[in-house]
């Protein structure tokens, strides 16, 4: 069975991964799929991306929206999931379990802060349904702001 991002599912393994030469990793995670009792379990968010594209010197926030909170954004009522990191972090890759997002559900993680000029605003987002108890987000597409920067001294 074929999943978003080019993953296979086999035998509860779910395998990530894209063609050679794109730079993207290959992720291998142990999968299941909801309790039939219980509810649906938490998500686990394994994200990538080009890290050097931010400050090194600045905290970066990662906030995760579940469902509820995407609805809620167009009033401005959302209180996404925040987590503070520093560049390093993200170079070696972030898992990050969810304290709201569940199986089956919507999400968006947008990832953001000051871009490595230390002047523009860096981010990444992606959005889907968290198939799997493991949503592995590779290699996202950073965007940065080009505002007029002041010189530096």
């Amino acid at each position: 069975m074929r999943g978003k991002w080019g993953g296979v599912a086999l035998g509860g393994l779910l395998m990530l991964g894209c063609s050679a030469g794109t730079g993207a990793r290959l992720a291998v995670a142990q999968a299941s799929t909801p309790a039939a009792t219980g509810g649906a379990p938490a998500v686990t968010f394994n994200l990538t991306l080009d890290a050097s594209a931010f400050s090194n010197k600045k905290q970066i926030t990662v906030a995760i929206y579940d469902a509820e909170q995407l609805r809620q954004e167009a009033t401005g009522a959302a209180t996404p999931e925040e987590t503070f990191v520093f560049r390093e972090e993200l170079e070696r890759g972030l898992v990050l379990p969810s304290r709201t997002v569940t199986v089956g559900e919507r999400y968006r993680v947008v990832v953001s802060g000051m871009a490595s000029d230390d002047c523009n605003r860096a981010s990444a987002a992606a959005e889907g349904v968290a198939e799997w108890e493991l949503v592995v987000l590779s290699d996202l597409q950073v965007v940065s702001t080009k505002m007029a920067c002041p010189p530096l001294r």
